[in-house]
C-alpha cells in the first residue's frame, strides 16, 4: 500500500465537501486523491506564492465540490473530480487565465498536471492521461 500524501498547504475541508469530512478521517480523505495531483497542488501554491482557494464551505463560502466531487448534480458524470484526479481553484490576485499561462510556462515543474480546462474563470487541473503530446493539454468542456 502506498503511503498517504498529506498536503502541506491544504486541509481535508478544502479538498472535500462537508458531508464527506464528517464521515471520514483526514487520511481517508487525502487517500481519495491521486498523490501526484496533491503534490503538484502543493508545488503550485509554493512556487506561485499566493493563497489558493479550492473549497471554502468551512468559512461560509459557496464552494464545496471543487475537489473530490460527491454531488451527482455537479459537473460531468465521469468527471475526474469523482475519482480524485482533478481540482478547481482560484489564486489570490490572479485571473484564471494568468494562472493557466503561468503553469504552462512552468509546466516542467509540474509533470503530474496533464490537462487544464480552457476558457473558464477558475483553474481546473487534472492528472488524467491524454494522447495530445507531452505538454499540458487545454480542453473545453
Amino acid at each position: 500500500m502506498m503511503e498517504i500524501y498529506r498536503p502541506k498547504y491544504f486541509s481535508p475541508e478544502e479538498l472535500a465537501p462537508k458531508e464527506l469530512c464528517l464521515k471520514k478521517s483526514s487520511d481517508e480523505i487525502f487517500d481519495l486523491f491521486d498523490r501526484g495531483l496533491l503534490k503538484a497542488l502543493d508545488r503550485v501554491r509554493e512556487k506561485l506564492g499566493k493563497p489558493i482557494t479550492i473549497n471554502n464551505w468551512r468559512f461560509g463560502g459557496q464552494f464545496s465540490q471543487r475537489g473530490i466531487r460527491t454531488d451527482p448534480n455537479v459537473g460531468a458524470p465521469k468527471s475526474a473530480h469523482r475519482i480524485g484526479k482533478a481540482l478547481d481553484f482560484d489564486a489570490d490576485g490572479m485571473s484564471a487565465e494568468e494562472v493557466r499561462q503561468w503553469i504552462i510556462v512552468h509546466q516542467k515543474e509540474f509533470p503530474e498536471i496533464r490537462r487544464m480546462e480552457a476558457g473558464v474563470n477558475w483553474v481546473h487541473i487534472d492528472c488524467v492521461e491524454h494522447t495530445h503530446g507531452a505538454d499540458i493539454y487545454l480542453f473545453k468542456a
